[in-house]
């Protein structure tokens, strides 16, 4: 952002002939544009670097991770089970189990390559050590 000291410094001062001329001024609105721009050029490079790896969006891993977990509960009846006792206690899902289904989401579903989907899921889910 441009402060005062700036403004100040670039009224103020008067180039020598043949020294380059002082960067023009930008509003608050043209600076958060560019701002947005070049986060939205850095994310698009990132998208691209990504789908170049065989690697699935963040986005698809999370949904096909959630969607799993959905599926153990319901597969091993604990939604059932939580209604009849009114609680929570005891309630584990097995983690290969989740990663299983997700990597068939993924990979079956979502056409991920399989190397790719695996990653992803040890990246999301901290897994790597």
């Amino acid at each position: 952002m441009t402060t005062a000291l700036d403004i100040a410094t670039m009224l103020t001062s008067c180039p020598s002939p043949g020294a380059p001329l002082p960067i023009p001024l930008e509003n608050a609105s043209a600076e958060r544009a560019r701002t947005r721009r070049s986060a939205a050029e850095r994310k698009r490079n990132e998208r691209a670097r990504r789908r170049d790896a065989g690697m699935p969006d963040p986005r698809s891993v999370d949904s096909a991770i959630a969607q799993a977990v959905a599926t153990i509960l319901m597969q091993s009846s604990i939604p059932a089970r939580i209604q009849r006792t009114k609680s929570m206690d005891g309630v584990a899902v097995c983690l290969k189990s989740v990663l299983g289904e997700a990597m068939t989401i993924l990979v079956e579903g979502r056409n991920v390559p399989a190397a790719g989907a695996r990653q992803a899921l040890i990246d999301r889910l901290a897994l790597a050590g």
